[in-house]
């Protein structure tokens, strides 16, 4: 079994590769080639939950079983303290084959749901976003709004404006038109694409809060209780989530079914039978979509093994035998 710490996986990572892996993953659960998936949470101490995901993907030459377990902590000034790790193991022979921190592994496979979602369920000419949220996660989704190739112009917003300036400059830095903005709402207006990556629990954009034809990635309600969007956003739009289970019970979903505006059979689709081509996207320019992403273990494992495959061609890592 390798080991990967998080410097060995910061050297690996690959954000290109893994949206390939993360697209390819989807595609796999779109067209049954999923072992399942499962997500747990329990409660932690000092104010802490723990977050646990599991599943497995079918390959050609075999497959892979994972798991993933994050604890959350209350950090300084609202912030979050997170840490955890990720197991896999081959689901041919039930031998564990990796042990990696999942810091990078997040944060890569976050950024490429966002990439792949753009590239589903955007218009073709989107050309404006807005990411709502400046904390850890969120250069990873300028990252991935660069590699769609489409977005030129760049909002960003936090309740700390430092955080958001810094953001934009980061943006800028990457050839992005990109500045801070104090107005949420007006910005999100204009915006062909809007990001929110927040840990809010009340609804940061309502209905009528964003254009014709938007697209809204929704990431931040990843838990029970989290919420960005007003339940009669969803209501309006498309809505394509990535487990439908999931969503519904931690996403963005579980607000809307609750408020009775919409019920699990008026979903849209899930991403990956979008992806699969089983289910239709974007058919028109005016439509609003919404895709509620909550974090699946599909994805974790795509860009685990990307990591581990790459960690071994290199030699990187410290190989140990569990069974000594």
């Amino acid at each position: 079994m390798i080991v990967l710490t998080r410097t060995d996986t910061t050297a690996l990572a690959d954000l290109g590769a893994c949206i390939q892996a993360v697209r390819a993953a989807f595609h796999g659960y779109g067209t049954g080639r999923a072992l399942g998936v499962a997500r747990v949470h329990l409660d932690g101490l000092a104010g802490g939950v723990f977050h646990l995901t599991a599943g497995g993907i079918e390959t050609d030459d075999g497959g892979t079983v994972g798991l993933k377990l994050n604890g959350r902590f209350p950090g300084e000034g609202g912030g979050q303290r997170v840490a955890g790790a990720i197991l896999l193991s081959d689901a041919t022979t039930g031998e564990p084959v990796a042990l990696l921190d999942s810091m990078i592994v997040t944060r890569l496979r976050t950024a490429a749901v966002t990439a792949v979602a753009v590239e589903q369920l955007a218009r073709p000419d989107a050309s404006t976003a807005l990411i709502v949220g400046a904390g850890r996660q969120a250069r990873g989704q300028v990252d991935a709004l660069l590699t769609t190739r489409r977005i030129k112009r760049l909002a960003t917003f936090d309740l700390v404006p430092a955080q958001a300036e810094a953001l934009a400059e980061y943006a800028r830095s990457q050839g992005l038109d990109a500045g801070a903005t104090d107005d949420v709402l007006t910005a999100a207006a204009g915006s062909d694409v809007v990001v929110t990556i927040t840990p809010a629990r009340e609804p940061i954009l309502g209905a009528d809060d964003v254009a014709p034809g938007a697209l809204v990635v929704a990431l931040g309600a990843d838990g029970p209780g989290k919420q960005e969007l007003d339940p009669a956003l969803l209501a309006r739009a498309r809505v394509v989530v990535d487990i439908l289970e999931q969503a519904a019970a931690s996403g963005e979903l579980q607000h809307a079914l609750a408020s009775g505006l919409l019920r699990a059979e008026d979903v849209h689709a899930e991403l990956g039978q979008v992806v699969a081509g089983t289910r239709p996207g974007r058919t028109s320019a005016d439509e609003i979509f919404v895709f509620d992403g909550t974090g699946t273990a599909l994805q974790d494992i795509a860009a685990a093994q990307l990591l581990v495959d790459e960690a071994r061609k290199r030699g990187a890592g410290v190989e140990i035998a569990l069974d000594r």
